[in-house]
């Protein structure tokens, strides 16, 4: 029988450093700390755990002290704070930046959305660029166009060449050549019409069955895109829309659906996107989270370090990477383990 246990404990290491003397030269020669301590008190592992608790386990500064001062660890909710923001800062960020950059390079898509954000007690926006394989965060102080092109690197005239898919605010138009809408986002908006009429409610429930019936029929065209269900998909999209249903709301809806079905149907001819924005979705869900617990960052490198952590550890996880060993890898110095900018890979699955 195998039993699991866990050892919380210090592990306080004396070095002895060794001092040569030369007569000749009439000099000392002293020993040097390993890289992985030089120029702190605190270990590799102590450092990485830290972050761990913070970014991945949603821990406060003050209960990670108070867990370390259970332990017998002698630091400081001054030190703890540090080790999170100031500690290896630009070795993260440059890990964060290649992230991104390998990620772009090698994505046949990407998806973006924003969620509130406090930093330095004004209201900012929490950014996200992702694919199925990275995910990069930055918090900015507005969500306008001529800041999203900046992240992504545009001038003023320039488009990103893939497809980009977001939801429909006005910021994201034009982002991209190949500007895709998420049907998800779509559905919603035909879920929030409220009849008043019971005529009126049973003409949405059955819209909404032929609805979902349709999304259903869409996600087989990306299993097996063909010409002939090409076809097929826009003579049931013009059904659907054109369809007299006596309900004046819905068929309002319907035109701006109509409206929009340049950027709704792009996945006819970009069978690699999804039919949703759900990858960003669910990456904003931990920005949200931590905005909660932590309110909002107070200085340029407490922002920095939520934008560089949360990067790595959302690539980490799609990855299948060990977030743990990652940080312990770049907190010691070592760099042994290979780089998530080197395996980002392009995607080669149709969802």
């Amino acid at each position: 029988m195998l039993i699991q246990d866990i050892l919380l404990k210090t592990d306080n290491v004396e070095y002895l450093l060794e001092r040569y003397y030369s007569p000749s030269l009439n000099r000392y020669y002293d020993a040097k700390l390993p890289n992985s301590v030089k120029g702190s008190q605190f270990g590799a592992n102590l450092k990485s755990f830290i972050a761990v608790l913070y970014f991945s386990c949603r821990v406060t500064e003050n209960k990670i002290w108070q867990l370390y001062k259970d332990i017998g660890i002698s630091i400081s909710e001054g030190q703890i704070s540090n080790i999170i923001t100031k500690v290896m800062h630009k070795e993260l960020a440059s890990e964060k930046q290649a992230i991104f950059e390998s990620g772009m390079n090698h994505a046949s898509f990407v998806q973006t959305d924003e969620t509130g954000a406090r930093h330095q007690g004004k209201n900012h926006y929490m950014h996200v660029i992702c694919d199925p394989r990275f995910s990069c965060y930055f918090v900015k102080p507005d969500k306008k166009r001529e800041t999203l092109k900046g992240i992504f690197g545009l001038g003023k005239e320039d488009r990103l060449k893939i497809p980009l898919i977001t939801d429909d605010a006005k910021q994201y138009y034009k982002l991209s050549e190949i500007g895709c809408l998420c049907w998800i986002h779509e559905i919603r908006h035909y879920i929030k019409l409220n009849p008043y009429l019971g005529y009126h409610k049973k003409i949405l429930e059955l819209f909404l069955d032929d609805l979902y019936e349709f999304y259903r029929f869409m996600q087989l065209y990306k299993i097996n895109p063909n010409d002939n269900i090409k076809a097929e998909v826009r003579s049931k999209f013009e059904e659907l829309i054109f369809k007299s249903y006596g309900y004046n709301e819905l068929e309002q809806r319907l035109a701006v659906t109509w409206k929009n079905r340049d950027r709704l149907l792009q996945f006819l001819d970009h069978p690699c996107i999804p039919l949703h924005n759900n990858e960003s979705e669910i990456a904003v869900r931990e920005p949200v989270i931590k905005r909660k617990i932590s309110y909002g960052t107070r200085s340029e490198l407490g922002k920095c370090a939520w934008e560089n952590a949360l990067s790595i550890k959302d690539t980490c996880r799609k990855l299948d990477a060990n977030f743990f060993q990652y940080m312990l890898d770049i907190y010691s110095k070592s760099f042994a383990m290979p780089r998530l900018a080197d395996i980002l890979t392009p995607v080669q699955s149709v969802y």
